[in-house]
């Protein structure tokens, strides 16, 4: 899938399901993996996340909205969520988060970062984004890059 150029959403829960499985091979080769979320206001951004969050075995995911960033604890990594639209990355934090250990770095509205926010992962992290496109019937496609 994170090889597919775009996907058209049927069903979340295989797609994220599918995904969820891919994610979990990367960290056999990276430390960190990072996916970067594309898309419009109402998209569907943090829905994708809470079921992917859900397929990794992580319940009760909610929107980082107001505060900026949530953490969780799986098994294998800890996953930071960020939502960028009204906040930034504290790279201070981030840096000693990421030197901790395994990460899942997910970010909403990753328009907003600089290219020196993304220096900040460095080159053995693996970087993922994503676009969500929301098509004139109101489902969604899925733009892996």
């Amino acid at each position: 899938m994170i090889n597919k150029d775009s996907i058209f959403l049927e069903s979340l829960a295989d797609l994220t399901g599918e995904f969820a499985n891919e994610i979990l091979e990367l960290f056999e080769d990276h430390k960190t993996v990072v996916i970067l979320f594309f898309a419009e206001m109402g998209s569907g951004k943090t829905t994708f996340i809470r079921s992917l969050a859900k397929a990794l075995g992580i319940d009760g995911l909610t929107s980082p909205s107001f505060i900026g960033l949530n953490e969780y604890e799986h098994q294998e990594f800890k996953i930071m969520h960020y939502d960028l639209y009204q906040h930034n990355i504290d790279n201070e934090y981030l840096i000693d988060r990421l030197a901790t250990g395994n990460s899942l770095v997910l970010l909403e509205w990753a328009e907003k970062l600089s290219s020196e926010d993304l220096f900040i992962f460095g080159a053995s992290a693996r970087l993922i984004k994503i676009e969500i496109r929301v098509n004139h019937d109101d489902s969604r496609s899925f733009v892996f890059c």
